[in-house]
């Protein structure tokens, strides 16, 4: 059984990439301004959203981060583990920064790579590398993954378990 226990709005990239798109990102790209209106959209309306971040962008840590901060906010951060310090993602000091602010780190996997294309065996090894790759630089463990492309199936949910998380996120 799934349960639905909150409402939660989903991030990815704030302003240029300064990298390569991952298949079709760009039409989730936001501009400074307009994730900074949904802020104070969210500010104003008392709203209680659960606002997380997928891929580990670089512009996570340099826009979101500070804009989060001046407005009391807290999001959760789900990291691509093979794409930590590459081109336009955030590195390893950006991360734990993420961490010490507060905010909640989880596993986005290694690659972005649709999971229920996985057979059992690689899922759970994806899932498992990608908590140990982030869990050592925060130095603590995390609970939560998201799914990238929001794909999801039962043995999904058995590799989520199986890697140790307790949360699964998808769109």
């Amino acid at each position: 059984m799934v349960a639905l226990t909150r409402s939660l709005l989903n991030f990815h990239s704030i302003g240029p990439l300064n990298r390569e798109p991952i298949d079709g990102e760009m039409r989730y790209n936001l501009t400074r301004d307009q994730f900074t209106r949904w802020l104070d959209l969210i500010v104003d309306a008392k709203m209680s959203i659960e606002l997380t971040f997928d891929d580990g962008n670089l512009s996570d840590y340099m826009v979101a981060l500070p804009e989060l901060q001046k407005r009391g906010l807290k999001a959760s951060f789900f990291i691509l583990a093979g794409k930590i310090g590459g081109s336009g993602y955030m590195d390893e000091d950006h991360i734990r920064k993420l961490n010490a602010a507060g905010m909640g780190i989880g596993a986005h996997g290694v690659d972005h790579v649709r999971w229920t294309a996985y057979n059992d065996e690689a899922l759970c090894n994806e899932l498992q590398s990608s908590k140990a790759k982030i869990e050592s630089i925060i130095g603590q463990p995390i609970t939560g993954a998201a799914a990238p492309f929001g794909c999801i199936s039962p043995k999904v949910y058995k590799a989520v378990r199986c890697a140790g998380l307790r949360s699964l996120y998808s769109t």
